[in-house]
This record gives structure tokens, C-alpha cells and sequence, in this order.
């Protein structure tokens, strides 16, 4: 490859379109306060055949993911952090042992 290439700009085999060239992204900060970074979120959908569909995706994950941690909290304040942790550990620690024997 040329260091004077313009990326994306060289045939590789089996790649017909800019979208099967992938995207890769460092670590970023995709969300704020609760809501997506609009400059973050247009990067990632403007990289997708279906940018509606991966953005209801994006937003039933982060949906998902609010319901869990607010179920986390109910769970530890009426639980107790001992005993979360305690079925935590024997959750991670079983599935090993059913193995092994």
C-alpha cells in the first residue's frame, strides 16, 4: 500500500462497497446524562446500510440497560450488598464445578 492512499481507497478482495469495510471506533464517550451524543450517534449510523433499524437497536440496548441497573438498586437495597454478592459468587462459581465433575 502507498503511504499517499486515501483510505478505503485500495481493492481488497471480496469487498464491493464501503460498507463491508467495517468501522472501527476507540473507546468514546457515546452517551450523556442519559442520552446519546448526537455527533457520536450520526458517526456510528452513517456507517450502516439500515441507520434507523441500528438506531432503535442502539436505543432498546440502552433502554435494556436502565431497567437492569434500576432492578440492581432494588435488589441491593432490599437484599443487602452480602447478600447479592454472596449468590453473585455462587452463580459464578457453580456453572465451573457442574463442569468439572
Amino acid at each position: 500500500m502507498s503511504a499517499a492512499a486515501a483510505p478505503g481507497s485500495q481493492r481488497v478482495q471480496g469487498v464491493s462497497e464501503r460498507f463491508q469495510e467495517g468501522l472501527r471506533i476507540l473507546p468514546v464517550r457515546a452517551m450523556r446524562a442519559g442520552e446519546f451524543d448526537e455527533d457520536i450517534l450520526r458517526l456510528i449510523l452513517g456507517t450502516s446500510r439500515l441507520p434507523d433499524i441500528l438506531r432503535g437497536d442502539l436505543t432498546a440496548q440502552r433502554n435494556a440497560n436502565f431497567v437492569g441497573a434500576e432492578r440492581m438498586a432494588r435488589l441491593y437495597q432490599t437484599h443487602g450488598i452480602e447478600l447479592i454478592d454472596r449468590v453473585a459468587r455462587k452463580s459464578s462459581t457453580g456453572p465451573k464445578s457442574a463442569c468439572a465433575s
